[in-house]
């Protein structure tokens, strides 16, 4: 499942550049078969930048604050196909004109439950 954000994170968003995406995830599961995905995805149409967390969430509520920038590891592409670190210009024509801005919420095949809280980007 990839929780998708309201509208109001649409759009010209290039002000997301350099500021610092925050937010809360849990997971509750058996945590026996947890899958590698993008975990932050801003689209503009058929182009995106995505982010992958190098540690799954636990049981706990767990904090992510990840920098929007060239030097974060962002990659440009997608996780199953063509991928490269993201430039700067790549992520600014990104977030010029956002259609999609998505964070992931399921890690584990099965059942499971999960929450997403806290979503802020905040500039630095």
């Amino acid at each position: 499942m990839i929780l998708f954000l309201p509208n109001s994170y649409h759009g010209n968003k290039q002000e997301y550049y350099n500021a610092r995406l925050r937010y809360s995830l849990f997971q509750n599961s058996n945590m026996s078969d947890q899958f590698e995905r993008e975990d932050i995805i801003f689209k503009s149409d058929e182009q995106q930048i995505y982010y992958e967390i190098a540690t799954y969430l636990t049981e706990d509520w767990t904090n992510y604050s990840v920098k929007i920038d060239e030097n974060n590891a962002w990659r440009y592409g997608d996780h199953q196909g063509e991928n490269t670190l993201a430039t700067k210009a790549q992520i600014k024509e990104v977030l010029s004109n956002v259609t999609d801005f998505w964070i992931r919420g399921e890690f584990e095949d099965g059942n499971d439950d999960g929450g997403l809280d806290k979503v802020e980007i905040i500039a630095e």
